[in-house]
C-alpha cells in the first residue's frame, strides 16, 4: 500500500478468516511504498480466534501470538477488514 492508502494487496493466503489487520511500518521505502513492517491480525485458522503477526516484505509465515483455547479477540460480528 502506498502512503495514501491506495494499492492495497492481500498479505495472507490461508483459507481461514483473517481479519482486522493493523500494520506497523518499518519503512524500507521503494518509491512511495513502505514495503516492510509487521502486520497484526485476527484469524480463526487454528479453530478459534487468535492473534497473529506477519513480517511483511519477507517470505515468513504468520506467527501465532495467542494460544488460549477460547477466543482471544473481539466478537466476530465486529470484523470488517480483510488481510
Amino acid at each position: 500500500m502506498d502512503f495514501m492508502g491506495h494499492h492495497q494487496t492481500r498479505q495472507t493466503t490461508n483459507p481461514a478468516r483473517d481479519t482486522d489487520p493493523v500494520w506497523s511500518p518499518r519503512c524500507g521505502i521503494v518509491g512511495q511504498s513502505c514495503i516492510t513492517g509487521t502486520l497484526a491480525f485476527q484469524s480463526d485458522r487454528i479453530g478459534n480466534w487468535d492473534i497473529f503477526l506477519l513480517e511483511t516484505g519477507t517470505d515468513a509465515e504468520p506467527f501465532q501470538v495467542t494460544t488460549h483455547r477460547g477466543n482471544d479477540v473481539d466478537q466476530p460480528g465486529r470484523r470488517t477488514a480483510q488481510c
